[in-house]
């Protein structure tokens, strides 16, 4: 069993002739799945069309972009509002950088470079990289934050959890999260809820209804997300939308965010060449150079001459053992 759900649940007043329950099992089962979705979430590449309405008015309207592997990461975002202006972030084990385009100057131009100098990278790619792939799980995080973040939260109690429809596997988590926004150094505006999961499809969220509070107000958000499953049985979101109401000092506000996804598992993470200004027809910096995969025409035509020289073997066998016809 999860040493860490065993602590959970003590802290949580659960008695302990009840740590072999369903809700014990199912707690720990669910955490397993979501750490399993996040280990493979680098695999989840695509395009992702982001749509937020800000009291009934559009204020975001753009396509995202998403590669990564192991070592490197990009996102472009092109805008369909007004000057259709683009954005791309991206950075390799050498260096990062951040190129811009607009309708005017459709190609991508070099807004910023930087070294990286002892595996550092500027804070503002840091940051636009990482929130925009959490929009790829949103499955396993819902709202800003993974689940399995939110519920090794010490502010985090659990209210319920509890199978509601068992032949369709889906589970139902209520919880209380109640904690000061300046408590968590990393930013968690979650204060509680209820989340509807599928647990045979690694207890991915299909609908929640979450307490919020931000800087500018408490209030709610209702999301419901749809997905698919891979070839492997990941849920791969195929739609996400989180209608949120904040009360706050200015009066009340209502978001509405949707999200629609083309994106799957991809059988090979991109290389690294992929991920540098040269791909973008751009100069290299001085002294960099990279590694480029072999063209696979080369591969086809050493193995069509290598049939070629068989061909051409076995004809001469052929004709000193039988003669030329």
């Amino acid at each position: 069993m999860n040493t860490f759900v065993v602590c959970l649940l003590l802290i949580n007043n659960l008695p302990l002739n009840d740590i072999n329950s369903i809700h014990t099992s199912l707690l720990n089962e669910a955490m397993d799945k979501w750490s399993l979705y996040e280990n493979e979430s680098v695999n989840i590449q695509g395009i992702m069309k982001v749509h937020l309405e800000h009291n009934d008015t559009v204020i975001l309207d753009n396509i995202l972009e998403i590669r990564a592997n192991h070592h490197c990461s990009l996102l472009s975002a092109i805008s369909n509002l007004g000057r259709k202006e683009g954005s791309l972030f991206c950075y390799n084990v050498r260096y990062a950088f951040h190129l811009k385009k607009s309708h005017a100057n459709p190609s991508w131009s070099l807004a910023n470079y930087f070294q990286r100098i002892n595996n550092e990278l500027p804070t503002y790619i840091t940051n636009e990289i990482p929130s925009a792939r959490i929009g790829l799980i949103a499955a396993v995080a819902p709202y800003w934050i993974t689940l399995t973040d939110l519920v090794k939260k010490k502010y985090f109690k659990i209210i319920s959890i509890k199978d509601v429809n068992v032949e369709n596997s889906i589970v139902e988590l209520v919880f209380e999260s109640k904690h000061e926004i300046k408590e968590d150094p990393v930013f968690n505006p979650i204060q509680g809820g209820r989340i509807i999961m599928d647990k045979q499809k690694y207890f991915y969220v299909k609908q929640c209804r979450l307490d919020l509070l931000h800087g500018d107000g408490a209030g709610q958000a209702d999301i419901i997300i749809e997905a698919k499953n891979s070839k492997d049985g990941y849920p791969i979101p195929i739609s996400y939308t989180n209608t949120m109401t904040l009360s706050t000092t200015n009066g009340e506000l209502r978001r509405v965010v949707h999200n629609s996804y083309d994106v799957d598992i991809v059988d090979e993470l991109p290389g690294d060449h992929e991920f540098t200004l040269s791909a973008f027809g751009l100069e290299e910096p001085f002294g960099i150079t990279w590694e480029r995969p072999t063209p696979w025409w080369i591969y086809f035509g050493l193995i069509g001459g290598g049939c070629l020289v068989g061909f051409v073997l076995i004809g001469v066998f052929l004709r000193r053992r039988y003669g030329a016809s």
